[in-house]
């Protein structure tokens, strides 16, 4: 059976169109702040548990992007645990409307600016596939973190304030 879902069939397209609508609205809203000593960069692999980099001046943020569809049932994402060794790891969970991919708002798992990524619990993630006997093994380096774990976020102001204290 083939899953003819747009979500399904381009996930990737999704991910990327998202990554950079995320990306322009931050820094359309730091330079409309004055700040224009900023910088950005993308991880070309999903290794060590960050997506982008964003530095503002001092702070340098690694973050990781999940994406949840607005009305979506998700209750929890799975956190690379390497994003802990990070000064500033964070994670923002952009919640989209699927008709035109815009942003409704967003949800913060971080500290303030220099600090590490809070702890994010000790439930093991689980591979989505079986293996051939149909065993779905866990994924030692990450955790799943349930959506209340979250602080929820309106804006990109609001989340710009969380991440650079800027808003």
């Amino acid at each position: 059976m083939i899953n003819d879902d747009p979500a399904f069939v381009y996930s990737t397209v999704i991910e990327k169109t998202l990554e950079h609508r995320f990306l322009a609205d931050l820094c359309s809203f730091l330079w409309t702040c004055g700040v224009t000593d900023f910088a950005v960069s993308q991880s070309e692999v999903d290794l060590y548990g960050y997506d982008v980099i964003v530095e503002v001046g001092e702070v340098v943020r690694h973050i990781q992007l999940k994406l949840g569809r607005l009305g979506g049932k998700r209750s929890h994402v799975s956190v690379n645990l390497r994003l802990s060794a990070k000064p500033s790891g964070c994670v923002v969970w952009m919640f989209y409307r699927p008709e035109d991919l815009s942003i409704d708002h967003y949800r913060w798992l971080g500290s303030a600016p220099g600090h590490p990524l809070p702890s994010v619990g000790d439930r093991v993630t689980k591979h989505t596939k079986g293996n051939a006997e149909g065993v779905k093994g866990e994924r030692p380096g990450h955790r799943d973190v349930r959506k209340t774990q979250f602080e929820a976020v309106a804006t990109i102001a609001e989340l710009s304030q969380r991440l650079f204290g800027i808003g």
